[in-house]
């Protein structure tokens, strides 16, 4: 667990500024560690974790929400994290468009590697990033992905 921790926070920064967000708590990622403890729970099987960036005025960001909460449903462990930089734009699409995977908002910096959104990306329990996909997602693309990098986890697992 403390890995995946570390994981989230090398992500937050590289986007700086980041809060945890679930449509009821706000807290900051430091006092994050229970709040995201099922995640945790969720991805320690695998080690993975998919994150999703998105932003409140992106349209293809907007229609892989519903995938995404989907997947989180049956078990997978996905991340939100929006790039906002008005933190009331992100508020107000998780109200219109609710999930009940945890989110991030945050702001874009210079620093962030970010640049087209949505981006999805699959990080291991070292916050690498092991699969990258820019643009609008379907899901049998990432469960494609996932099945592999978790296929390849398991071979080097001792």
């Amino acid at each position: 667990m403390n890995r995946l921790l570390l994981s989230l926070l090398m992500l937050a920064a590289l986007a700086g500024g980041l809060t945890a967000k679930n449509m009821r708590d706000s807290t900051t990622l430091s006092q994050a560690n229970g709040w995201l403890k099922p995640l945790f729970t969720q991805s320690s099987e695998s080690g993975l974790l998919i994150v999703n960036f998105w932003a409140s005025w992106c349209a293809p960001c907007r229609r892989e929400m519903p995938m995404l909460d989907g997947l989180y449903r049956n078990g997978m462990p996905v991340l939100g994290y929006s790039m906002d930089e008005d933190r009331f734009l992100a508020d107000e699409f998780l109200r219109r468009y609710p999930v009940t995977f945890p989110n991030l908002i945050g702001q874009a910096t210079e620093a962030n590697p970010i640049q087209v959104f949505p981006t999805t990306v699959i990080i291991n329990p070292q916050g690498q990033p092991l699969y990258v996909h820019q643009g609008e997602l379907d899901e049998t693309s990432l469960l494609n992905a996932w099945q592999k990098l978790k296929a390849e986890s398991e071979v080097v697992r001792p």
